[in-house]
């Protein structure tokens, strides 16, 4: 069996008295193996994926599984594709995001929101 490696960077940027920085993980699996790791990174009540009209179909209902196996709450918010759409305006403006999409509970049960 081949060995999976992860890698791990972090990204700072910001100047002066507010520099900031993230952790980025990239290793197989990772996905499906979010729920711990964002618990521990990012401990919540609740969480809200946010993911484009791309994006979303693609990965949202496996990373809401993903959250509800690990005890999570959590609701996926969509929003058109599109650099332009890309801004925390366009996010909290109701009428570009569709959501909650779908939403996953600590009983790990999936449900669709029309």
């Amino acid at each position: 069996m081949a060995e999976q490696r992860e890698y791990r960077t972090t990204v700072e940027f910001g100047e002066g008295a507010a520099p900031r920085s993230y952790t980025i993980w990239i290793r197989p699996g990772l996905l499906d193996a979010a729920g711990p790791l964002l618990a521990e990174a990012c401990p919540a009540h609740r969480y809200a994926l946010v993911a484009d009209s791309q994006v979303a179909p693609l990965y949202g209902q496996r990373l809401l599984a993903a959250l509800a196996a690990a005890g999570l709450s959590a609701s996926l918010f969509k929003f058109p594709a599109g650099e332009w759409n890309k801004s925390r305006e366009s996010w909290g403006d109701p009428t570009r995001c569709s959501g909650p999409v779908s939403d996953a509970t600590a009983r790990s049960s999936l449900s669709a929101a029309a």
